[in-house]
Formats: structure tokens, C-alpha cells, sequence
């Protein structure tokens, strides 16, 4: 066991009321920075600001919320496709339940599978079967885009169950 003299001590004890006044005074910062990032996200979005991914059209925009009202995504919505982009502060993997076994699985595939069974009875093109495409970035969901939704019920079913699972996996990793 190393001895310090009483200077040491009193040194080591000034540096680690420095390093709790530095680490409330950054959290505060990121407090900061985050409102101002949420303010910046909602002039974007109240002026004409659009992703990169709809500059080429103009499409019909959504909100997607949580029951506290919180912003989560923008749908940009096609007559053939929809695009779901979180906002910049929502930061979701793909392998937080329930996005796979309930977003994927149970309402896209199952709706891809419905698709796929009318193609087979001659009630539906193939052009026409609904196709999704989930885009990272370092493991981040950036956007969703579902080509070939066709029905506005179907559009509805994949927006509300977008808001939950949304809404469920920020839950998860708070």
C-alpha cells in the first residue's frame, strides 16, 4: 500500500471535485446541445428541408409520434412507396425487439407472404408484390423504405405499427 503525504491528498481531492464539476458541467452542455439540435430538427422540418432520400418528388409527409408526443420518424409518403426516416436523435439498431420479430416478421413478411399467395392465384402482378428495404449507417437505422404498399389500410397498419415498435424499442434501451 503506497502513503501520500497530506499534500498529495489534498491535491487528489481538489482533482476529483475538478472532475465532478467537469463532468456536470458537459452533461449540462449535452443537455444543451440536444435542445438546440431538436429545435434546429423542427425549423427543418416547418420550412421546405427534405432528406436527400425525396429530394427527386413530392411527397405526402407524416408524422410518426409516441403516445408523450414525442417525434420519432417522418414518413414520406408515394403512391408507391413509403420512406420512414427517425429524426436525428432517435438512434435505433435493427436487433432491439420488437423491430425483427414484430416490424419484419409479423407485419411486413406477412404481408409479403399474403402478396406472394395472390401472385400465385393469378390475382396480382409480380411488379406489383410489396418489397422493403431497411438502410444503416454504423448500425443505425436511417431510413425504411416500403415500395408497393398499394392500399391505404396497408399504409396505416405499417406507419401505426412503425410508432409502436419505435416507441417500444426507445423504451428498451433507456
Amino acid at each position: 500500500m503506497m502513503s501520500y503525504s497530506d499534500y498529495e491528498i489534498k491535491r487528489i481531492a481538489e482533482l476529483r471535485e475538478w472532475l465532478d464539476s467537469t463532468i456536470k458541467e458537459k452533461e449540462s452542455e449535452i443537455e444543451n446541445l440536444r435542445f438546440i439540435l431538436t429545435l434546429v430538427d423542427n425549423i427543418l422540418k416547418s420550412t421546405s428541408f427534405k432528406p436527400a432520400v425525396v429530394l427527386s418528388e413530392e411527397p405526402e409527409i407524416r408524422q410518426l409520434r409516441s403516445k408523450d408526443d414525442t417525434l420519432l420518424a417522418n414518413a414520406y409518403i408515394d403512391k408507391d412507396k413509403v420512406s420512414i426516416v427517425p429524426v436525428s436523435d432517435i438512434r435505433l439498431s435493427q436487433n432491439i425487439p420488437p423491430f425483427q420479430s414484430f416490424f419484419i416478421n409479423r407485419i411486413l413478411d406477412s404481408m409479403k407472404n399474403k402478396d406472394l399467395e395472390k401472385i400465385n392465384e393469378g390475382k396480382l402482378e409480380k411488379g406489383s408484390l410489396i418489397d422493403y428495404k431497411v438502410e444503416e449507417e454504423n448500425g443505425i437505422i436511417k431510413s425504411i423504405v416500403i415500395k408497393n404498399y398499394r392500399e391505404k389500410n396497408r399504409l396505416n397498419e405499417i406507419l401505426n405499427a412503425c410508432e409502436w415498435v419505435f416507441t417500444k424499442m426507445i423504451e428498451k434501451v433507456r
